[in-house]
């Protein structure tokens, strides 16, 4: 199962990564729990108090998929700028995602690089909004 917003590519050659191959190298880097069902959760580091009503982890595919399609991200190979800057543009004016999610972020974008991968936006913007 995979998202239809992007996907993961080789640096390489262009061509897709299964991304399920994909979520076992980054549960194993990061020490997510991989499962068959779903794709590996990062749990917040913030306190209860501190997160309150919201929720207490993401899928690291659910938090990529949200930035892509909450960020407006242009179609085709994004650099770790493109997706940096677009979940700081969600924080601002869509979903105040804890710091934590922040920096995990940033640390998953820079681990896909030093392994040769990038996101690709599969996303194409109507632009006559």
């Amino acid at each position: 199962m995979a998202f239809d917003s992007f996907c993961i590519r080789r640096a390489s050659d262009n061509s897709s990564v299964n991304i399920d191959e994909v979520d076992r190298m980054i549960c194993e880097k990061f020490h997510l729990k991989f499962t068959d069902k779903d794709y590996g959760h990062f749990y917040f580091t913030e306190t209860e108090e501190e997160l309150g009503a919201f929720q207490e982890s993401i899928s690291w595919v659910g938090l990529i998929h949200t930035i892509v399609f909450y960020s407006n991200i242009n179609y085709g190979k994004s650099s770790s700028y493109d997706i940096e800057a677009g979940m700081t543009w969600i924080r601002e004016y869509a979903i105040d995602f804890p710091h934590s999610v922040v920096v995990f972020t940033s640390e998953l974008v820079e681990f896909l690089k030093k392994e040769g991968m990038y996101i690709f936006v599969n996303l194409r913007r109507d632009t006559n909004q």
